[in-house]
């Protein structure tokens, strides 16, 4: 059975000579169904040598498979191979140059400059080169100076990033690891420089990078697979940087690759099996036991497996594991978690929907996933908006809500239902019209209490028990952009 179609676009051989013609096909391709499509760029034709144009067609390629549009699989490799030929024209070896093409296709698919990554990637890896080391280390060294560029870093954090990566990479080969040492020395390479990535200094970057390679090394002893033992080399790092020590962060990568292995042994998906062990060395640095880590990984791999397979995006689906993972780690069941994780992926897809960016998408889902977790249902606030010029008609307006509150009493919720009534102008001290209305409905929700909608009825058995469900939290805000937002009593 054919499992791969691989369509070289070589304007040499065929009459495809735009970006048009390329993307139409490779879209028609992409159609078919249970075949994966590798894609090698027209690159030739744009005066890019023979290496420059591999490191396009790779760049191209592997973002096809991960996931990516033919236009986004262009673009990727157009940057990837300008920067390797950039990188070959300034004097630098192939090794550097393809180093400098990843970082600038790993560049363009995150919104960031391909030219400024592939330089800082390629003088990276070069340099590691020049200094003796080998062409795993200088590897390393390119792919966590593109990194540091793509983190919003400077080229000097950038270097020093290529630099301990580096070193640490070279460090685990040196350390005459097993035959599969090349990804030990990967894991090593990638904890040092994320650790200066993250402010850290030298010395702590090369203690992540040990620690990374040995829990990987350790892995990869167990015959477990290369993704675990990147994810355990990932945890490892991770705790180092938290303060943890050398032995903590080695059970911090044990669990991850434990989780890692079994999500994939489970028939999940990479992306799922990522977030497993993602939670399980959250939960071990969270102080945590083995099996505790284990049952958070086992239901953050289920979560964002679930978002994968309900359709949301990879982000969604990281979304949706990592706040089924906090769940367990904050003791609450497999169910409470599983409705933390589905929350979470829902509005984290929600937001990428609206357009927001990929850090407001996180920062959505994990807000939806940890109201799950505090006990709180996924339900919306009721908004009333006004100006100045409406306050009386806004607080007129109320008394049909004595007839008809909008808070389904019915149902008996336990919980309240925020009532955020939104100022439109800006509050400030020296206002005196919005302290005047600010005075006018703070008085008429301090006298709203026992109001039908401000409060609903309480249970029959107990008259003067809290009610039973209440819209009793209410507060005043205005423009976001302002410091204008007050709790009003309750």
């Amino acid at each position: 059975m054919c499992t791969q179609v691989t369509v070289v676009v070589d304007n040499v051989k065929t009459s495809l000579t735009d970006a048009d013609a390329f993307e139409e096909v490779a879209n028609a391709l992409a159609k078919v169904d249970g075949f994966p499509l590798a894609v090698m760029l027209p690159a030739l034709d744009d005066g890019l040598s023979p290496d420059a144009a591999a490191a396009a067609g790779k760049a191209a390629d592997d973002a096809i498979i991960a996931g990516k549009s033919p236009g986004e699989a262009a673009a990727a490799g157009e940057a990837a191979g300008k920067a390797a030929q950039k990188a070959l024209d300034d004097g630098l070896s192939p090794d550097a140059a393809r180093a400098a093409s990843e970082a600038a296709s790993e560049a363009i698919l995150a919104g960031k400059s391909p030219e400024e990554a592939g330089e800082a990637a390629g003088e990276a890896a070069q340099k590691a080169l020049d200094d003796g080391l080998s062409r795993d280390a200088a590897e390393a060294a390119g792919e966590s100076a593109g990194d540091a560029i793509i983190a919003g870093k400077s080229p000097e954090v950038a270097a020093a990033a290529g630099d301990a990566a580096g070193k640490a990479a070279q460090k685990a080969l040196d350390d005459g690891l097993s035959p599969d040492a090349a990804d030990a020395a990967d894991a090593a390479g990638k904890a040092a420089g994320d650790a200066i990535i993250a402010g850290k200094s030298p010395a702590e970057a090369a203690a992540a990078g040990e620690a990374a390679g040995k829990a990987a090394q350790a892995a990869l002893d167990a015959d477990l697979s290369p993704e675990a033992a990147a994810a355990a080399g990932d945890a490892a790092g991770e705790a180092i940087m938290d303060g943890k020590s050398p032995a903590e962060a080695f059970e911090a990568g044990a669990a991850a690759a434990a989780a890692t292995q079994k999500a994939l042994d489970d028939g999940l998906s990479p992306e799922a099996a990522a977030a497993a062990g993602e939670a399980a060395v959250g939960a071990i640095i969270a102080g945590k036991s083995p099996e505790e880590a284990a049952a958070a990984g086992e239901a953050a791999g289920e979560a964002a497996q679930k978002a994968l397979d309900d359709g949301l995006s990879r982000d969604a689906a990281e979304a949706a594991g990592g706040s089924a993972g906090d769940a367990i780690i904050a003791g609450k069941s497999p169910e409470v978690a599983a409705a933390a994780g589905d929350a979470a992926g829902k509005a984290a897809q929600k937001a990428l929907d609206d357009g927001l960016s990929s850090d407001a998408a996180d920062a959505a889902g994990k807000a939806a996933g940890d109201a799950i977790i505090a006990g709180k249902s996924p339900a919306f606030p009721l908004v009333r908006p006004f100006s100045l010029a409406d306050v009386s008609s806004l607080l007129d307006s109320f008394d049909r809500w004595d007839t008809l509150p909008p808070c389904n009493q019915s149902r008996r919720l336990s919980e309240s239902v925020d009532l955020v009534l939104y100022l439109s102008r800006n509050i400030s001290g020296d206002d005196s019209k919005t302290l005047s209305v600010r005075a006018t409905v703070d008085a008429f929700l301090q006298n709203a209490t026992d109001r039908p909608w401000r409060c609903g009825p309480a249970p029959p058995s107990s008259p003067t028990a809290h009610p039973a469900h209440s819209c009793e939290s209410a507060r005043v805000a205005g423009p976001a952009s302002t410091r204008s937002t007050y709790w009003a009593p309750t």
